[in-house]
């Protein structure tokens, strides 16, 4: 099964992970001096950062969290669910259940 990549803007612009500016350019700065000696590592950091932030994910902009946190949720577990097993014999449905003001996620095998 391949793996499922999603990134999280939690208080943070994708474009300064991207490009590494703002905090993650001092922070890289930090890292440069602290990795002087394998500067490799932290090139290879900066290209994996950059290939992360260029991924569709999720951005806290203007929103309530709780909002942002069901978002992600809700996408990770429909993009989860088309891996699983399909076939006449095996189906399965997701369902958003609300238990005592709690919204929970379930999945079952279809009867």
């Amino acid at each position: 099964m391949g793996q499922i990549v999603v990134p999280i803007f939690y208080h943070v612009d994708p474009s300064e992970v991207r490009t590494q500016t703002g905090s993650f350019a001092e922070a890289f700065d930090a890292h440069e001096e602290r990795f002087k000696n394998n500067l490799g590592k932290v090139q290879s950091w900066r290209t994996s950062l950059t290939q992360v932030a260029n991924l569709s994910g999720f951005h806290l902009q203007d929103r309530y969290e709780s909002d942002f946190i069901q978002e992600i949720i809700e996408k990770i577990l429909s993009d989860w669910i088309r891996t699983l097993p399909m076939s006449p014999k095996t189906l399965w449905e997701l369902d958003l259940v609300s238990r005592n003001d709690e919204d929970m996620f379930t999945y079952r095998k279809r009867e």
